[in-house]
């Protein structure tokens, strides 16, 4: 190609637990006791290696894509890579590095045993696949088990099999125009809660930040809905991923498309740079 940029996107990598499905973070599993639910749910999260799960997930495209923070808000539009808008965070999305130590207290805590996590991810997917691996190793050295739940159909399964797996890795994307996008999957009736995710505190902050038209006020609530989300265990942001732009001699003026739809993003500046059909953008 004649140019390209290549930067990180609003798209996020994330790990999903599944609460509702009778698995190992459910509290079914412990009798109704939400607390020892919610320890083995933490103890397996602090054992998330994000840094290495960066590694194999964006470093293979590119090497500066920044950890995310944030579970509920999109960074602002992506330009290049160094010089993208972070994650607006003022609460840790976790642990940079295992806490392997806090693991074994809260599995220890919760009188949890070693439990098993049933990690759903795409099938086929090598850089996922990296990143269990990875996963797997790290949980290990707390004593949890994390067993392999990959499957093509693993979209449709998120909502239709929920006793099939315990936890889930995959990329969602949240267009920064609609800044409650991601917020609302948190929410008890959200449609994108398929984890039997359901926290009164949660939902008032949800249903606070999409009704707040001010944008300082929103930032501010949304802030608060980071945290309370943080404290249920639920779920762990990653990093963002990786978004090449790139074009042909033909035109001129492409800048970088923010989200994963945006193949045409600012088609209305691109200017011809020879004659019509001689050549076509490739965004």
């Amino acid at each position: 190609p004649e140019g390209h940029v290549l930067g990180s996107g609003t798209a996020l990598e994330h790990i999903d637990l599944q609460t509702a499905g009778g698995g190992v973070f459910d509290p079914v599993a412990y009798g109704g006791d939400e607390s020892r639910a919610h320890a083995v749910r933490e103890a397996f999260l602090v054992t998330v290696p994000r840094n290495a799960l960066r590694d194999v997930l964006a470093a293979p495209v590119a090497t500066a894509v920044p950890l995310r923070d944030s579970s509920v808000r999109a960074p602002g539009p992506a330009t290049a890579l160094g010089t993208a808008s972070p994650s607006p965070s003022s609460t840790p999305g976790g642990p940079a590095e295992p806490d392997i130590a806090h693991a074994t207290e809260l599995l220890a805590q919760a009188d949890a045993g070693n439990p098993t996590v049933r990690l759903l991810y795409p099938a086929g997917d090598a850089r996922r696949a990296a990143a269990f691996a990875e996963i797997a190793a790290s949980a290990a050295r707390a004593g949890i088990t994390v067993v392999d739940a990959s499957r093509p159909d693993w979209a449709a399964a998120r909502a239709a099999a929920p006793g099939e797996y315990d936890a889930v890795l995959f990329a969602s994307d949240a267009d920064p125009s609609a800044p409650v996008a991601l917020a609302a999957g948190f929410d008890t009736a959200g449609a994108l809660n398929a984890y039997g995710w359901s926290d009164e505190t949660v939902d008032a902050l949800v249903a606070r930040a999409s009704g707040e038209t001010d944008a300082s006020t929103r930032r501010k609530a949304l802030a608060e809905l980071d945290a309370a989300v943080a404290k249920r265990a639920w779920t762990i942001p990653l990093s963002g991923v990786p978004m090449l732009t790139a074009w042909s001699p033909a035109v001129t003026g492409v800048t970088p498309a923010p989200t994963a739809d945006g193949v045409l993003a600012g088609f209305a500046q691109w200017l011809p740079t020879r004659p019509s059909g001689t050549g076509s953008p490739v965004s």
